[in-house]
């Protein structure tokens, strides 16, 4: 499958993503030749001479001397092009221009259109793989081999086999060809400023540490590879980590993994100050958990591209093994399989850990959902309890009103003009004070009150006791412990195999 095609299949559409790309700041040669042990490097001016890179990284004029001589010293060469990005830089830099325009407009960079014409060119002069710049561009995650074609040097010197591969990640892109005859790779590497500018670090130490294994093709791959699946482990394992320290703050009793036992709650003694606490730490975990779920999905979809990742690198592995004849080269591709197949078992192990973890974040928000119930059930079984309060209050007024409803009633009929209460010789019936009527009201009044207080702080006090002895019961119940036969204990074997495999994949 050629460029073209790759263009013409969507994998990258020149006249969008090509147009999207606002330009580089810095280009680098780094050339390192087997047997050596530090490379060569130049940084290129600002407007560096386009047939001078296309001729360092894809000679024209190659005789058969010229093969004959570089197949026995393989080598590697990567054009660095180091692109804007104001997302990995130091918010307070405030860069004005970024390669990746995304959903908004970005300002254009003055030498924009130069310089993508400069990258098109090399890449068709080198005849790379078109689409790694598309994936690039889209910070996809990607790659991809190209059909294996002939070259031909001066007077027909036949140049061998090239096969052109790349392989993108959101920071990164790398995409390269092979000469068999010479056993030479030439590659173009793209990276943001920022978090790329670590993964190139990164490679070059590999590449260093890696340096008798030049001759090999997939030897960028195997390295990308390598980088991406050490930070995505990382991210994993500090991911556990901090659900781990969430759950902590929940006031909830939560189960260690690491050491096998139940880890009581914080400030478990004071229910008031703890529950106040619990609440803050909800809201603040609600906000956490939701930063996890999203990172938790991308990294399940890291480890399952990853998968395939390896799979097309044994496969280019396969097909490159079963082209030579060189016995020594053939122990080399059967080390790197036997690599591969190790670092597929690891990956597969990291994503039954991802997938463990976002079965343990839905629980938690599970759990939190049902927390929030409880506590909204509680604040409705108190207002039903302070309206009872309420309730019983005005039955109290409502019985004293019934008591004085009666007498006032009397009185107030008694003293109506239709009676004469008067004797004949206009004297009246009551002949002491009238303040005797009032002493009666008043004590009568206050001893009723003082009934009335009574019986409300008895009331109260059954109630409490009633309340207590229902959660004293409720406690009981979820403490109590539950005999689960034999046939029906959860299986901890794919739990404990996992662990076990995680403790190998760190010590491998």
């Amino acid at each position: 499958m050629t460029s073209n095609t790759l263009s013409e299949a969507g994998l990258i559409m020149l006249d969008r993503e090509l147009s999207s790309y606002n330009g580089h700041h810095k280009i680098e040669q780094y050339h390192l030749i087997e047997g050596q042990s530090e490379p060569s490097k130049e940084i290129l001016p600002e407007k560096p001479d386009v047939n001078r890179i296309k001729q360092w990284l894809r000679p024209s004029n190659v005789n058969t001397e010229d093969i004959a001589r570089w197949s026995g010293q393989p080598a590697l060469k990567i054009l660095f092009i180091q692109t804007h990005n104001d997302f990995s830089k130091d918010p307070e830099k405030n860069p004005t221009y970024r390669t990746i325009p995304g959903h908004t407009e970005v300002t254009p960079l003055p030498e924009r259109t130069e310089q993508r014409a400069m990258v098109k060119e090399i890449f068709d002069h080198a005849r790379l793989p078109l689409a790694a710049l598309g994936a690039y561009i889209r910070s996809h995650i990607t790659f991809w081999d190209d059909s294996p074609y002939q070259v031909l040097g001066q007077e027909g010197a036949d140049g061998g086999a090239v096969t052109s591969f790349y392989t993108s990640g959101t920071s990164w892109a790398i995409a390269w060809s092979y000469f068999h005859a010479t056993r030479h790779t030439s590659a173009v590497m793209f990276h943001r400023e920022g978090d790329g500018d670590e993964r190139r670090e990164e490679l070059e130490a590999e590449i260093l540490r890696l340096r008798q294994h030049l001759a090999h093709p997939m030897l960028l791959a195997y390295i990308k590879i390598t980088i991406s699946l050490q930070w995505t482990f990382q991210l994993l394992d500090t991911m556990n980590w901090d659900t781990r320290a969430i759950e902590m703050t929940l006031g909830l009793a939560t189960w260690d993994w690491v050491l096998d036992r139940e880890i009581d709650p914080p400030n478990a003694s004071d229910v008031e100050e703890g529950t106040h606490m619990i609440a803050e730490a909800q809201e603040a975990a609600v906000g956490r958990f939701h930063v996890l779920s999203g990172k938790l999905t991308n990294v399940l979809f890291r480890l399952r591209v990853f998968q395939d990742q390896i799979g097309w690198i044994k496969g280019c592995n396969m097909a490159y093994a079963e082209t030579l004849d060189n016995d020594t080269t053939k122990d080399e591709c059967k080390r790197l399989d036997q690599k591969l197949y190790q670092m597929q078992s690891l990956t597969k192990v990291y994503l039954h850990d991802a997938e463990t973890l976002s079965h343990r974040l839905d629980k938690q928000v599970a759990i939190m959902t049902y927390q929030v119930a409880q506590h909204d059930a509680r604040i409705g079984l108190t207002l039903a309890w302070q309206g009872r309060w309420s309730n019983s209050a005005m039955v109290a007024l409502a019985l004293a009103g019934f008591v004085f409803l009666p007498w006032t009633f009397v009185a107030n009929l008694f003293a109506t003009p239709m009676f004469n209460w008067k004797l004949k010789d206009d004297g009246v019936i009551v002949k002491e004070p009238f303040k005797v009527y009032w002493i009666v009201s008043g004590l009568l009044t206050l001893v009723l009150g003082l009934i009335w207080a009574v019986w409300l702080i008895c009331r109260y006090r059954a109630d409490r006791r009633r309340r207590q002895r229902s959660k004293s019961l409720f406690d009981r119940a979820l403490n109590s412990k539950v005999v689960v036969g034999q046939g029906a204990r959860p299986n901890r074997t794919g739990t404990q195999s996992s662990v076990r495999s995680k403790v190998f994949a760190k010590t491998w």
